[in-house]
């Protein structure tokens, strides 16, 4: 039992390792979830129609316009698709353990909220503050910010019986504390 654990307050206490392709099938996962990913595409493809009313000097006509569109479009999931494959190679050659995205993970359900410790860091996240709780790709995703999220594969727990009540506590507190 670690200092900051309070046996009163602690109800569940599980280790979770998160790999590398831990990391990949959660970006695949909330791909079309997020917003910034749909922010990124509309910003891809808002310069590839610039580019090209730029290229035909600003004067398409209303014949050409739906077909200007659909190329655009084009251009922006394939520019969307490169975007993210660098992302998801760059991420996989470059994370490590240090950095407490991936490697061994302890979550503890308390009263207050979930608390993460990893090798970089521990960390309360109160229930108030999450955003949301979703389960997909058999991994459980809390999001505890905008943009971050904390991620417990069904493979990575060291007794893969305790995934499903684990889930089932932390899904009912965090509803409860939106309830509130």
């Amino acid at each position: 039992m670690s200092s900051h654990q309070d046996p009163e307050t602690t109800t569940m206490d599980v280790n979770v390792n998160v790999g590398r392709w831990d990391l990949v099938r959660f970006n695949f996962a909330t791909l079309f979830k997020v917003r910034a990913n749909l922010v990124m595409f509309l910003m891809i493809w808002a310069m590839a129609i610039l580019i090209m009313l730029h290229e035909y000097d600003w004067s398409l006509s209303g014949l050409n316009i739906p077909v200007a569109l659909l190329i655009t479009f084009v251009l922006a999931v394939a520019g969307s698709l490169f975007f993210f494959t660098f992302i998801m190679i760059w991420m996989v050659l470059t994370v490590t353990e240090k950095s407490g995205w991936i490697g061994e993970h302890r979550f503890l359900v308390e009263d207050r909220g979930i608390r993460e410790v990893t090798s970089a860091s521990d960390s309360l996240h109160m229930w108030e503050s999450i955003h949301d709780v979703q389960l997909a790709a058999k991994m459980l995703m809390i999001r505890v910010t905008q943009f971050t999220f904390l991620l417990l594969p069904k493979r990575g727990f060291d007794d893969p019986e305790q995934f499903e009540p684990f889930c089932a506590e932390v899904t009912k507190r965090w509803r409860d504390s939106q309830r509130a």
